[in-house]
């Protein structure tokens, strides 16, 4: 009974993020479309990798996602809405940096990323305070002339401080070749926020 609104809430919420995000893919004589062109992804090439997880079991190496540096999230490039915030806060290791904030009912959205079928799956660092998720949708920009959010999946944290979440599918598409994705990311729950940073995608690399 309690999720029903909510879900009513999201959904508008990701129909809201896709009509502003058209306006952004297409540009200002684009905006007022009722389709948006895909977008050429011939400009992508590989990124540097490198073994963020390592000390927590994990060999593989990851690519960090556009809009962050290792440990600060200074969220260039990035759209957010409904209260999403770049805040400056105490990280896992103990030293201070800068993370996506979002409260209840916020969303963040990012600037086009380079992916391809090999980029399944992604994994961040996730603090998590009055029981928020962080819902993750994907957006085709090279794929489909809509550019509408596709949820992927859910991403959690452990409920006790700063942790990384359990490697996430990111929905990079079928077939092979680089193409462009926005991901969607909009907090869960009617209350208490979500953070992230070191938002790492994997390209199955071990």
């Amino acid at each position: 009974m309690i999720k029903r609104p909510y879900r009513r809430c999201s959904i508008t919420l990701i129909g809201t993020l896709a009509v502003l995000l058209a306006g952004i893919v297409a540009g200002p004589a684009m905006a007022n479309a009722s389709a948006v062109p895909a977008v050429n992804a011939s400009g992508c090439s590989s990124p540097q990798l490198s073994q963020p997880f390592l000390s927590l079991g994990d060999p593989n190496w990851y690519a960090l996602a556009a809009g962050q540096t290792a440990d600060n999230f200074d969220g260039a490039g990035w759209t957010l809405v409904g209260g999403a915030n770049i805040a400056t806060t105490q990280l896992a290791d103990g030293q201070t940096g800068s993370v996506l904030n979002l409260p209840s009912g916020a969303a963040a959205v990012s600037p086009r990323i380079c992916v391809d079928a090999d980029y399944s799956t992604a994994r961040t660092m996730i603090e998590s305070a009055a029981g928020a998720n962080v819902a993750l949708s994907v957006m085709h920009l090279a794929e489909s002339s809509s550019a509408v959010p596709q949820r992927a999946g859910e991403i959690q944290g452990s409920g006790a401080g700063w942790s990384a979440s359990a490697p996430f599918n990111i929905a990079p598409g079928p077939g092979s070749g680089w193409r462009l994705v926005r991901f969607v990311f909009d907090s869960t729950g009617f209350r208490g926020h979500a953070q992230l940073y070191d938002f790492y995608l994997d390209p199955r690399m071990k």
